[in-house]
This record gives C-alpha cells, sequence and structure tokens, in this order.
C-alpha cells in the first residue's frame, strides 16, 4: 500500500503482486518496480510526498522498499518511510516510527561528483549534481546540489574558455546567496571569480589574467585526458607570453606591427626580421633575441630543464624544447597534421 500525500488531496493506492515465492527478491524487485511505476504514472509529481510502510510482508518485501527507495525509483517525489510495532509490545503513542536513512544512491552520486571534480569533468559533475536535486529526500542536499550543479555548469563553460556564459552562471549564485550570512566566505570567492571572468571577457589581448588562465585550462584538459586540447593550449600560452613581452616591455605590437605604440622599437623590429603586418612565433622569438637583444628571454631560452624521456629524463635547453613542441604541434591535429596527440607529447608541453 501506497499513501500520495500532496497539497490537493491524498491518494491511497493498493496493488497486489502475483508471486508464486513471496521469498524470492528478485521476483519482488521486478513485479513490484512495475507496480510502482504505473502508480507514479498515476500521480503529479509535483509537491508529492510518498508514505510507505515497510512493516508489512515477508522480510524480502519489507528490504526491497529500502532498495526502491535507495535506488531513486520515486524520485522526483518526496519519500518517507515507516514502520509499525507490535501494539502488543509497543505503547499505542510510540507505535509509528519514521525510518532515517542515507540512500545509498544518494552517497553513490555524491561519490561521483567528487571523482568528477578530482578529474575536471565538470559538466559531468553537474549532471549528477542535477540527479541529487531530483532523488535526493533532504531538503539540504537539494539546496547544496543546486548550487554544486551551477558552479560546474559555470566551470565548464569556463573550460570552454566562454567566460561570458561562465560568469553569468556564477552570477545566479550570487542573485540566491547574496543575503545569506554564514556564508559569505563561499560568496566573497564566487565574486572573486566572477571578477576573474569579467576581466577575462573585456581583455582583446594577452594580460596575466589570460595567460595564466591558459595555463590552468591546458592542466585541466591534461587531467581530462584532453591531450590535443592540452598541446593547443600550452602552445596559445608559449606563443601569447611572447606577444606579452613585446607589447608590454617593448611597446612592439606583435598582431599589426604598424600599430605599435614603441616606434623606435618598431623599427628595430621591421630592420631585424621579415614582417609584413603580424609577428609569428619565430619572428617574435627572433624580434626578442636578435632586434631588440632582450637579455632575459636570452638567458631564458638558455637555460636547461628536466623533461620527461622513454622511462626517465633528460635535459634540455628551453629554446630547443619549445622548437620541438612547434613541431610536434605542427604536424598534428591541433594545426597543420593529422598526427594524433599522446599523453607524453601532452605531458612533454609543460
Amino acid at each position: 500500500m501506497i499513501n500520495f500525500f500532496n497539497s490537493n488531496s491524498n491518494n491511497i493506492f493498493i496493488r497486489p503482486l502475483s508471486l508464486s515465492d513471496p521469498r524470492r527478491i528478485p521476483d519482488i524487485l521486478d513485479q513490484g518496480s512495475r507496480e510502482i511505476k504505473y502508480i507514479l504514472n498515476s500521480v503529479s509529481s509535483e509537491n508529492t510526498e510518498i508514505i510507505i510502510n515497510v512493516s508489512s510482508g515477508t522480510p524480502q518485501m519489507q528490504s526491497c522498499w529500502y532498495i526502491w527507495a535507495n535506488s531513486g525509483l520515486f524520485a522526483p517525489c518526496k519519500v518517507s518511510l515507516y514502520q509499525v510495532g507490535n501494539p502488543v509490545y509497543v505503547a499505542e503513542d510510540k507505535r509509528v516510527e519514521k525510518v532515517d536513512f542515507e540512500f545509498m544512491e544518494e552517497n553513490n552520486t555524491i561519490e561521483r561528483i567528487r571523482k568528477y571534480l578530482t578529474a575536471s569533468l565538470f559538466q559531468a559533475a553537474a549532471e549528477e549534481a542535477e540527479k541529487l536535486t531530483q532523488i535526493s529526500c533532504y531538503s539540504h542536499r537539494r539546496f547544496n546540489a543546486e548550487i554544486v550543479k551551477t558552479v560546474c555548469l559555470s566551470y565548464h563553460h569556463w573550460d570552454l574558455l566562454n567566460y561570458r556564459e561562465a560568469s553569468s552562471q556564477l552570477k545566479k549564485i550570487i542573485a540566491r546567496l547574496d543575503n545569506v550570512h554564514d556564508l559569505q566566505n563561499f560568496i566573497n570567492s564566487v565574486k572573486n571569480q566572477i571578477e576573474t571572468l569579467e576581466q577575462l571577457t573585456n581583455s582583446d589581448n594577452e594580460d596575466i589574467y589570460g595567460l595564466t588562465d591558459i595555463y590552468y585550462n591546458a592542466q585541466r584538459h591534461f587531467y581530462q585526458n584532453a591531450y590535443a586540447d592540452t598541446l593547443a593550449r600550452i602552445w596559445r600560452l608559449i606563443e601569447g607570453c611572447l606577444y606579452y613581452r613585446l607589447r608590454n616591455k617593448y611597446g612592439v605590437e606583435p598582431r599589426d606591427i604598424g600599430s605599435s605604440k614603441n616606434k623606435d622599437n618598431m623599427k628595430k623590429v621591421l630592420n631585424g626580421v621579415q614582417v609584413f603586418k603580424e609577428l609569428s612565433f619565430s619572428k617574435s622569438a627572433s624580434a626578442l633575441k636578435n632586434a631588440l637583444a632582450d637579455t632575459g628571454y636570452i638567458a631564458f631560452e638558455k637555460k636547461e630543464v628536466e623533461l620527461p624521456w622513454g622511462a626517465g629524463t633528460r635535459k634540455q635547453k628551453i629554446e630547443s624544447a619549445m622548437e620541438d613542441i612547434r613541431k610536434i604541434r605542427n604536424e598534428s591535429i591541433v594545426a597543420h597534421g593529422i598526427k594524433p596527440v599522446s599523453r607524453e607529447v601532452a605531458q612533454l608541453s609543460f
């Protein structure tokens, strides 16, 4: 027997199960789930509470109620389980007792959210959080799951470099929680992220915000096993750092050399590098080393770093390593070739 409580009326459904052996749990689960789905299709799920007496029937039947509840079968309805004591042994005012329990499916869903967040799989985490808003029988979990879903959707768009939509998602949280005093630390963190996203949205050229974001974006894609995306972002970071140095240290605009703010340095670059309008990576590096004699950049390129090599590592100058990455990138599907990008190549680019 299932009793449904909603805002309009109370409905009681009695549906018998035809079982040759009421001890067989698989048969009970099979027939019972079909009957429950039939009943659920007969009522509105909006604001509906399901009250279940788990005391009747065989022990196997009682166990099945817990299995169905834990599986989320009754979602999105709110479900409550009660047990009724024998009046011979239990006082009248204590006969009905609510069964408090943690849904296994809820806990499994929460664990999946944690797992996906650890792997930076934000869309998958958002989908699981959405599921939790539907199946949880605890209001605080539904509330928290809704917030987690919104944050994860924001981070998913952030990963796609869709900064405007990422900011829009986080602003929904501020609109909902701004006056909640015990969450001010969380709210301030969200506001700081919105400010960063605004900086990223409004920036037309490489800056500290954008370059830092690309680095961590590449790192997350590496954890997601998206190695082609990792290589693409790392190469964009390398290129962007050269552009940033040319623009901010020397007043040379790498995307349109004629619009450079420092005309003297512009002339040095034009005299030292063959360029029509835009500086490529190799020409930007040449401009810094040769035309502008950037001692800081020259020293940087000559530094040796340890890079993965087979089962171990090897030392290589940064200049040589960047050239290797450039060749690999150009031959891969990221640029002009069709070669796939392996984990080893993506790791090398870091």
